[in-house]
């Protein structure tokens, strides 16, 4: 029985000391641009709606890596330091505000949101050393229910990753969904014009 218990600590042993060795985790963030919006002068901030879906896929903690056309990997030491489901919506929001339009953008409806904006996110992946991509759908809509602009619109982009790392892929996925929140904006722009 001793022989047996002293087998079972050695054998603890080593498992914890493999633990210990193993390398720690990279935490990656997308962030918006760091351009403010010129606020003064500008009229009251247009109260706007935001919801954004992701694939189940996506929501996870490590990073996706594009390996082929149906191929994908995980990054198990490079991970997202708050979930994407929570991270995107975030960094839209803030992009939106930072654009023309002066917005207030909420994640739930508020008392006088005068626009719903629906973005649902199909692929945000890529693979370090070759290319980022984003394809998403997206809709404005006036709060109110008005029948104009009820389509959804497509987007599908790429972007150049620089170097090899995982820093590259990341920088590459902000400056997509920097050009998606441009997108909206514009179209929200039009939309209030008409």
């Amino acid at each position: 029985m001793n022989q047996k218990l002293a087998v079972c600590l050695v054998l603890l042993c080593i498992a914890s000391a493999g633990c210990a060795t193993s390398p720690p985790a990279r935490l990656y963030l997308l962030n918006p641009s760091s351009a403010q919006a010129d606020t003064q002068g500008q009229e009251m901030p247009i109260l706007v709606q935001l919801q954004v879906q992701i694939p189940d896929y996506l929501d996870r903690p490590q990073i996706v890596v594009r390996q082929g056309k149906n191929r994908l990997s995980l990054a198990e030491l490079d991970r997202w330091a708050e979930p994407l489901s929570r991270m995107l919506p975030r960094v839209l929001s803030q992009e939106l505000a930072q654009g023309p339009l002066p917005l207030q953008v909420n994640s739930s409806s508020a008392t006088g949101t005068e626009y719903n904006i629906w973005v649902q996110i199909l692929r945000l992946d890529g693979k370090p050393g070759g290319r980022a991509h984003l394809r998403a759908r997206w809709r404005v809509r006036h709060a109110d229910g008005d029948s104009g602009q009820k389509q959804s619109h497509f987007v599908s982009r790429t972007a150049r990753v620089s170097g090899q790392d995982m820093e590259g892929l990341v920088q590459a996925h902000e400056l997509l969904v920097r050009e998606l929140a441009g997108e909206v904006s514009q179209a929200l722009q039009a939309r209030r014009k008409s």
